[in-house]
């Protein structure tokens, strides 16, 4: 009788305990089945992207954290609850730690995933308050339930995830972004991967005839974080135009696309060797090879104009003093002909024995070469050096110039580029003059013999951005 009433104990202890002290008397083998049968949520990365860069005010923004699951789910009938521990802090180790709270969301219609209003994340990211900071969040929600198998109905644990939050894009790329219409593929850099939703679009109010939307493809590097434009054809080369790219791009745990419109400006910044010319007695007196300039190409940042010139192969001349040298002046009709800046000889800087610049002035002139660099002294430096002997040779085919930009200009100011390969000819054993052997653009530029004209008003014109 004692033994059946210890039984009838033991039988009603089992009754009246709770689930979760049930559950704590389960194997681990066993609680694994549970959980793979009632699901858990992910959040499968460890930084969320806000469509803004680091100084731009997306507090009034609305924007998604996405939770996925791995079997479906229903909201509970208590709703969600979602804490955020939002810290932001600066370079010397400062932080602030702000407590904000959600219940609002959207549930995807095959239950597998969850929207998380990312609101009171983004009213802190005003441009001012978290500016230069850190900025983490850690979040914690709960109130999901299975919907699903033999476990539907039954609580998914809490999920709780400390988060990155960051800009998808860097400050420079939400301006106008300028292009050199003679390269190949336009890169759009961002902070993070993302995929591309929907048909990307190129748009301008004015395309140059043979252009139109249909000219580019829109696609994503390998690695999801820079956005490719790319010309289908050449139609690009030689032409100025204004363009719009319009995209949406959605980060790995944001739960909506961002839309974004990239303003783009073409712009012949890039002379392709069909503008280019070559001074023939060089190369037929063979004191001269491989000095076709094949294009040149500018750019620029908040510090510095990079001026490139590229040749074929490395340019290869005799006892000449070789050197290239860049003009960066202002287009000016009114200007008085200048006939001494641009003069060269065998052991000084220019272009040839005679020169002549007209319609322009000059706001810097640089020559580097065999025992020659006019540009170091301002701070200008060059991605090659010069050596040899007889022959004296640049160490590269291309030739890459960093010029600060306080020496010619400021953002908005147009200025005018040309360059040129100069050496000196010899002829039976004399050092016969200067000659420019090389430049670009050849619409600008006259060579006869040891003199030549410059005319700046049809050198490359480029605008500092």
């Amino acid at each position: 009788m004692k033994k059946n009433r210890f039984a009838l104990l033991a039988f009603a202890a089992v009754i009246f305990c709770g689930c979760e002290q049930l559950q704590s008397t389960l194997s681990s083998e066993m609680k694994e089945t549970l959980t793979e049968e009632t699901g858990v949520a992910v959040i499968d990365s460890n930084t969320w992207y806000y469509n803004g860069s680091e100084k731009s005010d997306v507090s009034s923004d609305s924007a998604s954290l996405k939770i996925s699951f791995t079997r479906k789910v229903k909201v509970s009938e208590d709703g969600i609850k979602a804490a955020f521990e939002i810290q932001y802090s600066d370079a010397e180790g400062n932080s602030t730690l702000v407590a904000k709270s959600s219940s609002a969301g959207t549930l995807s219609a095959d239950g597998m995933s969850y929207n998380l209003d990312m609101s009171n994340v983004l009213s802190l990211i005003d441009a001012e308050t978290t500016q230069g900071n850190t900025v983490t969040a850690t979040v914690k929600v709960s109130g999901f339930v299975c919907a699903e198998g033999e476990q539907a109905g039954r609580a998914l644990s809490a999920i709780t995830k400390t988060i990155s939050v960051a800009p998808l894009f860097e400050e420079k790329v939400l301006g106008s972004i300028e292009f050199a219409s003679a390269e190949n593929v336009f890169e759009i850099p961002l902070l993070g991967t993302v995929q591309i939703e929907g048909t990307p679009s190129v748009e301008s109010e004015k395309f140059p005839e043979g252009i139109t939307g249909e000219s580019f493809s829109v696609s994503l590097s390998d690695d999801g974080n820079k956005i490719i434009l790319e010309p289908k054809d050449n139609s690009l080369v030689g032409n100025d135009f204004s363009a719009a790219l319009k995209i949406s791009v959605r980060p790995l745990i944001c739960g909506t696309a961002y839309e974004k419109e990239f303003n783009l400006s073409f712009v012949s910044t890039s002379v392709s060797s069909n503008d280019t010319m070559e001074f023939v007695s060089g190369e037929s007196n063979g004191w001269a090879k491989n000095c076709d300039i094949t294009s040149m190409k500018v750019k620029n940042d908040s510090e510095n104009l990079y001026v490139t010139i590229e040749f074929a192969a490395v340019p290869l001349t005799w006892k000449s003093n070789p050197r290239a040298s860049i003009l960066i002046g202002k287009a000016d009709t009114s200007a008085a002909e200048d006939t001494a800046s641009l003069v060269g000889s065998w052991s000084s800087a220019g272009i040839s024995t005679t020169a002549t610049l007209k319609n322009g002035t000059i706001l810097k002139f640089f020559s580097q070469g065999e025992g020659i660099d006019t540009g170091a002294a301002d701070g200008i430096t060059s991605s090659v050096t010069w050596s040899g002997t007889d022959s004296y040779v640049p160490s590269s085919n291309i030739l890459n110039y960093t010029v600060p930009l306080s020496l010619v200009g400021s953002a908005g100011d147009k200025i005018n580029i040309v360059s040129f390969f100069s050496g000196n000819v010899w002829n039976d054993g004399n050092d016969t003059g200067l000659t420019v052997i090389n430049a670009v653009p050849a619409s600008c530029v006259t060579v006869d013999a040891y003199s030549t004209v410059v005319d700046m008003s049809k050198a490359l014109e480029y605008t500092i951005q």
